[in-house]
């Protein structure tokens, strides 16, 4: 469900705000066609003046919204620019009219002035909204040692086939998918991607599509990484392989702990480059892997020290680079993505 900002303005120190959104409608038994019936919501948010970036909604007009609903009209709240909230607050009244469907344990009361507030980091930690539900259930934190390593390692779970999240990203108007890999699908379109001299120069895997093949059925089978597929309106772009860092190469050079996450990446279309969507989608993968292991304090990534053209589409999201380092085969930078930063900048 999307949720369209139709009309903005300033009115006595509070801005209106117009959004219209599409709800599907009962069809009678055994019709398949599915027909929407548009909708329209206006509210206003009033910024308060003794907590900067906490915008209030005062007044709320329209269509009650499910829990599901609000969340997601939340979410285009605090993506809505010339609002800047990074908390969002109801006040009595609002919440007494019950248009809007929310969970109390989700919000804080404030005493003084006993508004409900959400702050944006905590908004975006709620699983449940993007997530697959197969996902949701946390794996027991328990460990074996690894017989290679010799370190204590947590028991991973498997990912699930198909989609494994989802979101509409308001301020691009572009909706982002993260599935696993399937090699019927996907073999083609990877070996043309991994052929493709921009992405060969620094992945260096130009190889034929069987032996691509394999080295993804092995990568399929390991259960320290796994290949994935990013959608963006149902077009694939790019591959991530996710990691974890603790029991990859890469633990040696920094320390790591037992839920770190790694990332490598392939943005195999050139049209999802260098034009304004990289930080949303970018972001959204992250969000995706903190969302999947909520105990994971950081990603990393290990791009080739020469990358710079990567390394500096990096600058407009939450990663930065922390140092550069030797593996046997290449010089490496170490790119990081931490937790306590991140959700303040999605």
């Amino acid at each position: 469900m999307k949720f369209i900002l139709n009309n903005l303005k300033d009115i006595d120190n509070k801005t209106s705000l117009t959004f219209s959104f599409h709800r599907p409608i009962a069809t009678q038994e055994g019709n398949s066609d599915i027909h929407y019936e548009e909708h329209f919501i206006t509210l206003s948010v009033a910024q308060d003046e003794a907590q900067k970036g906490r915008g209030i909604i005062t007044e709320y007009a329209g269509n009650n919204l499910n829990t599901l609903e609000t969340y997601l009209f939340l979410d285009t709240l605090f993506a809505t620019e010339e609002l800047n909230c990074n908390e969002i607050a109801l006040t009595t009244n609002t919440l007494k009219d019950k248009k809007l469907s929310i969970e109390p344990a989700l919000w804080t009361i404030e005493e003084t002035t006993g508004l409900s507030i959400i702050s944006k980091a905590a908004f975006y930690q709620i699983r449940e909204i993007w997530l697959s539900k197969a996902l949701l259930p946390i794996t027991p934190d328990v460990r074996t040692v690894n017989i290679d390593t010799g370190r204590a390692v947590p028991f991973r779970p498997v990912i699930p086939e198909g989609t494994l999240y989802e979101r509409y990203i308001p301020q691009v108007g572009k909706n982002i998918r993260v599935r696993k890999l399937n090699i019927e699908q996907d073999s083609e379109r990877f070996h043309r991607w991994q052929n493709d001299p921009r992405v060969a120069e620094f992945w260096e895997y130009p190889f034929s599509q069987e032996k691509l093949n394999e080295y993804l059925r092995n990568c399929l089978a390991d259960s320290y990484r796994e290949p994935l597929i990013i959608e963006m309106d149902n077009t694939p772009f790019a591959y991530i392989e996710i990691y974890w860092a603790f029991e990859d190469r890469i633990s040696p050079y920094y320390q790591s702990q037992p839920f770190d996450q790694g990332l490598h990446l392939l943005v195999g279309e050139p049209d999802f480059l260098g034009n304004g969507l990289l930080p949303y989608w970018l972001n959204s993968v992250c969000h995706f892997l903190f969302l999947k292991e909520p105990r994971s304090e950081l990603i990393v990534g290990e791009p080739r020290h020469d990358n710079h053209r990567l390394i500096k589409w990096l600058d407009s999201t939450a990663w930065f680079k922390a140092k550069e380092f030797d593996f046997p085969h290449k010089r490496s930078a170490l790119l990081k993505c931490e937790r306590s930063t991140f959700f303040e900048t999605l």
